[in-house]
């Protein structure tokens, strides 16, 4: 497998999509990693990013290295498109080792949302405050003010579900005490 670029410990965040036509998006993903690649150059006249390929728990894995902390990687496992800023959420998916349904914060967050739904967003809010804080927002006098409130804030999930005339939203925010 590849070395991973990515420093450890810092969250990632990992799209999946279910029921992707698997050639189709291989090749229009495929189309894209030029353009994107570009776009993200870090100067002009530097040689720009590339996507490299490598291999994790056997799937063919294409992955653009952005920063010391984000590694932009994708892979069609088991008919899902898996977009990550990190191999690591690419492997997760492959392995199966690991689920958010068995998070108890992505269950307490998600209850009562719709089973079937478009699209569902969860974040780790609680886990991605800590990173924050470590990172020097806890010393922001803004911050501070409300630091203990937002403390409190745990998970936010926002489900979507599409319909041929409309599109229902719901959003969750879990509190702590």
């Amino acid at each position: 497998g590849g070395s991973e670029a990515v420093v450890a410990g810092v969250p990632f965040v990992s799209l999946i999509v279910e029921e992707v036509d698997a050639e189709a998006a291989t090749e229009a993903l495929s189309e894209l990693q030029a353009p994107l690649a570009k776009a993200l150059e870090p100067q002009r006249g530097l040689q720009g990013p590339v996507f490299q390929e490598q291999e994790i728990e056997g799937v063919r894995v294409q992955s653009l290295t952005i920063s010391p902390t984000v590694e932009l990687t994708y892979a069609i496992v088991d008919g899902k498109l898996v977009l990550s800023t990190d191999p690591a959420g690419v492997r997760q998916v492959a392995s199966g080792s690991s689920s958010l349904e068995d998070s108890e914060r992505f269950s307490m967050a998600t209850e009562n949302l719709p089973d079937e739904v478009s699209a569902l967003l969860y974040l780790n809010l609680g886990g991605l405050l800590g990173v924050a804080e470590q990172a020097g927002l806890g010393e922001d006098p803004a911050y501070a003010l409300f630091s203990g409130e937002l403390r409190k804030l745990e998970g936010l999930a926002v489900a979507v579900d599409r319909a041929e005339d409309a599109i229902d939203t719901k959003i969750r925010v879990t509190v702590g005490e």
